[in-house]
């Protein structure tokens, strides 16, 4: 059955705020992961994009090519890790919502794949950069600081902290995927509930505070576990902490200055020979303050009308009602 078709360039919109960074809000969300709230926004998204096209691939892969455009522009210092993301997201959609059939059965394998890819990736990448050495290491610390204590525990901490890390996106997606077909029917609702006064005046902008880079925040906190497996290690463990200081730094240092802009150079090499509206491109990227200046509207209309996770799930249903109004107004 074909559904109502519907502009969907405040979605798409949406979906470009989101991995822009999704703005300085969700730090007043408090949230503990802000990579999963922002990956959650974008399958949110693709599954709508999907959804009112009626599965129009064509409208689908030109989303995804807005989307990358927008973060290539605005967000140029993103890793690129987040792009293979947004690229794994974005292909997968296009390959399930090409029709509508199954559509709930496709939602919960679609939210629940792409939050695996996002787990697993993360985990991979530390791997690559720390080496299992780094993670012996810090499991064989727990394990000293264990039995100085008295317990006589020898479970791997890495591998406990990984598996949760897993189990957590596993349940987020299945979340996800049974929540998200019912978005469309509640947000009809939710466009009558939510006031005027809680959205900021266009041109009011939620001011940012800078924030140190994710490699420096990595660095510091890499430097004080180096420091820690120094004086709880034994000398016989054989662990060469400059060697795998070295190593660290440099893999670090490879992947952001040599890996990052190949990746970005053949992505806008790419999305250059494509047919991509420059007037669409303008207009999503002419919103993204506004959107993000009504985001804390709607966070606050959240906070004061609803208690618990309905906070979190009305302000996203709030931001998607917005977005799609905003599109529109700037029209």
């Amino acid at each position: 059955m074909l559904r109502e078709q519907k502009d969907i360039k405040g979605i798409i919109s949406l979906w470009a705020f989101a991995e822009c960074g999704i703005g300085g809000f969700l730090h007043a969300l408090r949230l503990p992961f802000t990579g999963i709230f922002a990956g959650g926004v974008a399958i949110i998204c693709i599954v709508l994009i999907g959804y009112y096209t009626n599965g129009d691939r064509k409208k689908l892969m030109e989303a995804l090519g807005l989307v990358l455009m927008v973060k290539l522009i605005a967000s140029p210092h993103s890793p690129w890790q987040a792009y293979v993301a947004v690229i794994f997201q974005g292909v997968v959609g296009w390959l399930l919502f090409s029709n509508l059939n199954y559509f709930k059965w496709k939602v919960l394998f679609f939210a629940v794949v792409c939050m695996l890819e996002s787990a697993v990736q993360k985990i991979l990448l530390s791997i690559l950069i720390y080496g299992f050495s780094f993670f012996k290491a810090i499991d064989e610390a727990a394990i000293n600081l264990m039995k100085h204590l008295g317990l006589g525990q020898e479970a791997s901490i890495v591998g406990i902290i990984f598996g949760a890390y897993i189990i957590l996106h596993l349940f987020t997606g299945i979340f996800l995927g049974l929540w998200i077909p019912k978005i469309p029917l509640q947000l009809e609702k939710v466009r009558l509930m939510i006031p005027g006064d809680f959205l900021l005046k266009t041109g009011e902008i939620i001011g940012r505070k800078k924030r140190f880079h994710p490699f420096l925040w990595s660095f510091l906190v890499f430097s004080m576990v180096i420091l820690i497996l120094h004086f709880t290690l034994p000398p016989s463990f054989g662990i060469n902490m400059t060697a795998l200081f070295i190593r660290v730094v440099g893999i670090s240092l490879f992947l952001i200055f040599v890996i990052s802009p190949i990746i970005k150079f053949i992505i806008k090499r790419n999305l250059e020979n494509q047919d991509i509206g420059k007037q669409e491109l303008k207009s999503i990227i002419s919103v993204l303050p506004q959107m993000e200046s009504n985001a804390m509207g709607i966070l606050t209309w959240s906070n004061n009308t609803f208690k618990g996770w309905q906070k979190l799930k009305y302000f996203i249903l709030g931001i998607l009602v917005v977005s799609m109004k905003l599109h529109q107004d700037a029209e």
